[in-house]
């Protein structure tokens, strides 16, 4: 097989419909601007912004687990691997790979919570980083696994301003 079909191939298994591929191009375009937003923007109106109104979830407001799964396992791929083709990010995604995959798994109708939160590290430093949770659960995050952080920051909170406001159809 030579390089070209190999490329096709591999194109086929990322993107095997049209709506990944333009899945894909959105996460894209929001972790571009994701820096910006983070210059400008206080950690609560960053999220106000990110956080889509309330929606229904398939035609009798109910899916399959095994479904939300999969797709919140694929932004979170899709994310990652955006995030890996800069070598800027390198050592420093958590962030703005947490904040597109909270608004995206909510876009999806999977209630998803962004948290921050900081630690000591061996030398006696804070060390923050950011994941999301789903029914309390890590998701995707083997360095909260790993180490025990204090959370800081978490969205939405139990405080009914920071829950995201509802939004009339």
């Amino acid at each position: 097989m030579n390089g070209d079909a190999l490329s096709l191939e591999r194109m086929r298994e990322w993107f095997p419909t049209p709506g990944h591929l333009v899945l894909f191009f959105r996460i894209g375009f929001w972790l571009y601007i994701m820096p910006i937003l983070l210059k400008y923007m206080s950690m609560t109106a960053l999220m106000r912004l990110i956080t889509p109104g309330t929606r229904t979830l398939g035609p009798d407001g109910e899916e399959h687990a095994e479904t939300l799964r999969e797709k919140g396992d694929l932004i979170h791929a899709y994310a990652t691997r955006i995030l890996r083709e800069n070598p800027d990010n390198m050592g420093k995604m958590c962030l703005k790979r947490s904040l597109v995959t909270y608004r995206f798994l909510r876009l999806r109708g999977i209630a998803a919570e962004f948290k921050l939160g900081v630690r000591k590290n061996g030398e006696g430093d804070l060390v923050g980083h950011s994941w999301i949770e789903v029914g309390g659960e890590l998701f995707h995050d083997e360095e909260s696994r790993r180490f025990k952080y204090a959370v800081t920051f978490s969205y939405p909170g139990k405080d009914p301003e920071s829950r995201p406001a509802r939004r009339e159809a």
